[in-house]
């Protein structure tokens, strides 16, 4: 009876313990919610008081702002209020007079110059698209069948050290979008207006056998011409490319050469927009 009831009393400890042990690390726990809770709600009011003031500073930016600019603006008068004028209203002393573009150059450095200067004036932004580089030319030249077997000296080789051979110039407004994702933001600062613009210099040998920087290609012929559906419905009617050639010189004062034509008619095709062959 005494061991009975001795190993009852040692059960009745061992639960009394484990009920307090469980009762302390009950408390323990609350404690440590109640502390992050108390945490959380400090460090809210600390973002809410730099927000708050944020707010106030932003506020009072700008009404300084409003302040100033009701000082410096002058009073709103007819004139500035009247409607925006339309390109016929422009007087001629407006417009912006370019010199025509030279059609030779002595080297790149020179042809970028002259950019400088067309940019200056014109106030675009031309930039290189493409570049063909002297080393690919020559290895075109030697692959054609007309040289295959020759010699390099038969062949019209561009030297090395010209470089590069052809260089593609647009207008930055003609860019093409690049799609880089799916969920992209909204573009604020691109202007883009599939501007036509291009200029295509290339490396040209002379007769007296030096080389210099030649201006092959201007394209002038913008796609919303008004010479553009009759040039459509000339290559729909099978017409050659000199007769589509004499139709925009009789037409129009574009300045456009055989290979300006073929590339405007190859471009149409491509963008589907004419059947004809």
């Amino acid at each position: 009876m005494a061991r009975t009831h001795k190993t009852a009393q040692i059960k009745a400890q061992m639960a009394e313990k484990a009920r307090i042990e469980e009762e302390e690390a009950r408390r323990r726990e609350e404690a440590r919610i109640a502390g992050l809770d108390s945490a959380r709600t400090r460090s809210e009011k600390v973002e809410d008081e730099a927000d708050k003031e944020e707010d106030e500073d932003k506020e009072e930016n700008e009404e300084e702002e409003a302040e100033v600019e009701l000082e410096e603006k002058p009073p709103a008068s007819r004139d500035t209020k009247r409607k925006k004028r339309t390109f016929s209203d422009v007087e001629d002393e407006e417009l912006v007079r370019v010199s025509a573009f030279k059609k030779e150059h002595d080297s790149w450095a020179s042809l970028e110059v002259s950019l400088r200067e067309y940019m200056n004036t014109t106030h675009q932004k031309i930039v290189i698209k493409e570049v063909i580089h002297t080393a690919r030319r020559n290895a075109a030249l030697r692959s054609q069948v007309r040289f295959k077997g020759r010699p390099d000296s038969e062949i019209p080789l561009v030297p090395a050290e010209l470089e590069p051979y052809q260089r593609k110039y647009i207008c930055t407004h003609g860019w093409s979008e690049r799609e880089r994702s799916t969920e992209k933001r909204t573009s604020q600062a691109l202007r883009r207006t599939d501007c036509p613009f291009q200029i295509l210099a290339q490396l040209t040998k002379k007769t007296d056998g030096s080389w210099c920087v030649s201006i092959k290609r201007i394209r002038q012929v913008s796609a919303d011409s008004p010479l553009m559906p009759g040039v459509e419905l000339l290559v729909e009617a099978q017409a050659g490319t000199s007769s589509v050639y004499d139709y925009i010189r009789s037409n129009s004062n574009h300045c456009v050469t055989m290979d300006d034509v073929r590339s405007m008619i190859s471009r149409l095709r491509s963008k589907g927009k004419l059947t004809g062959g």
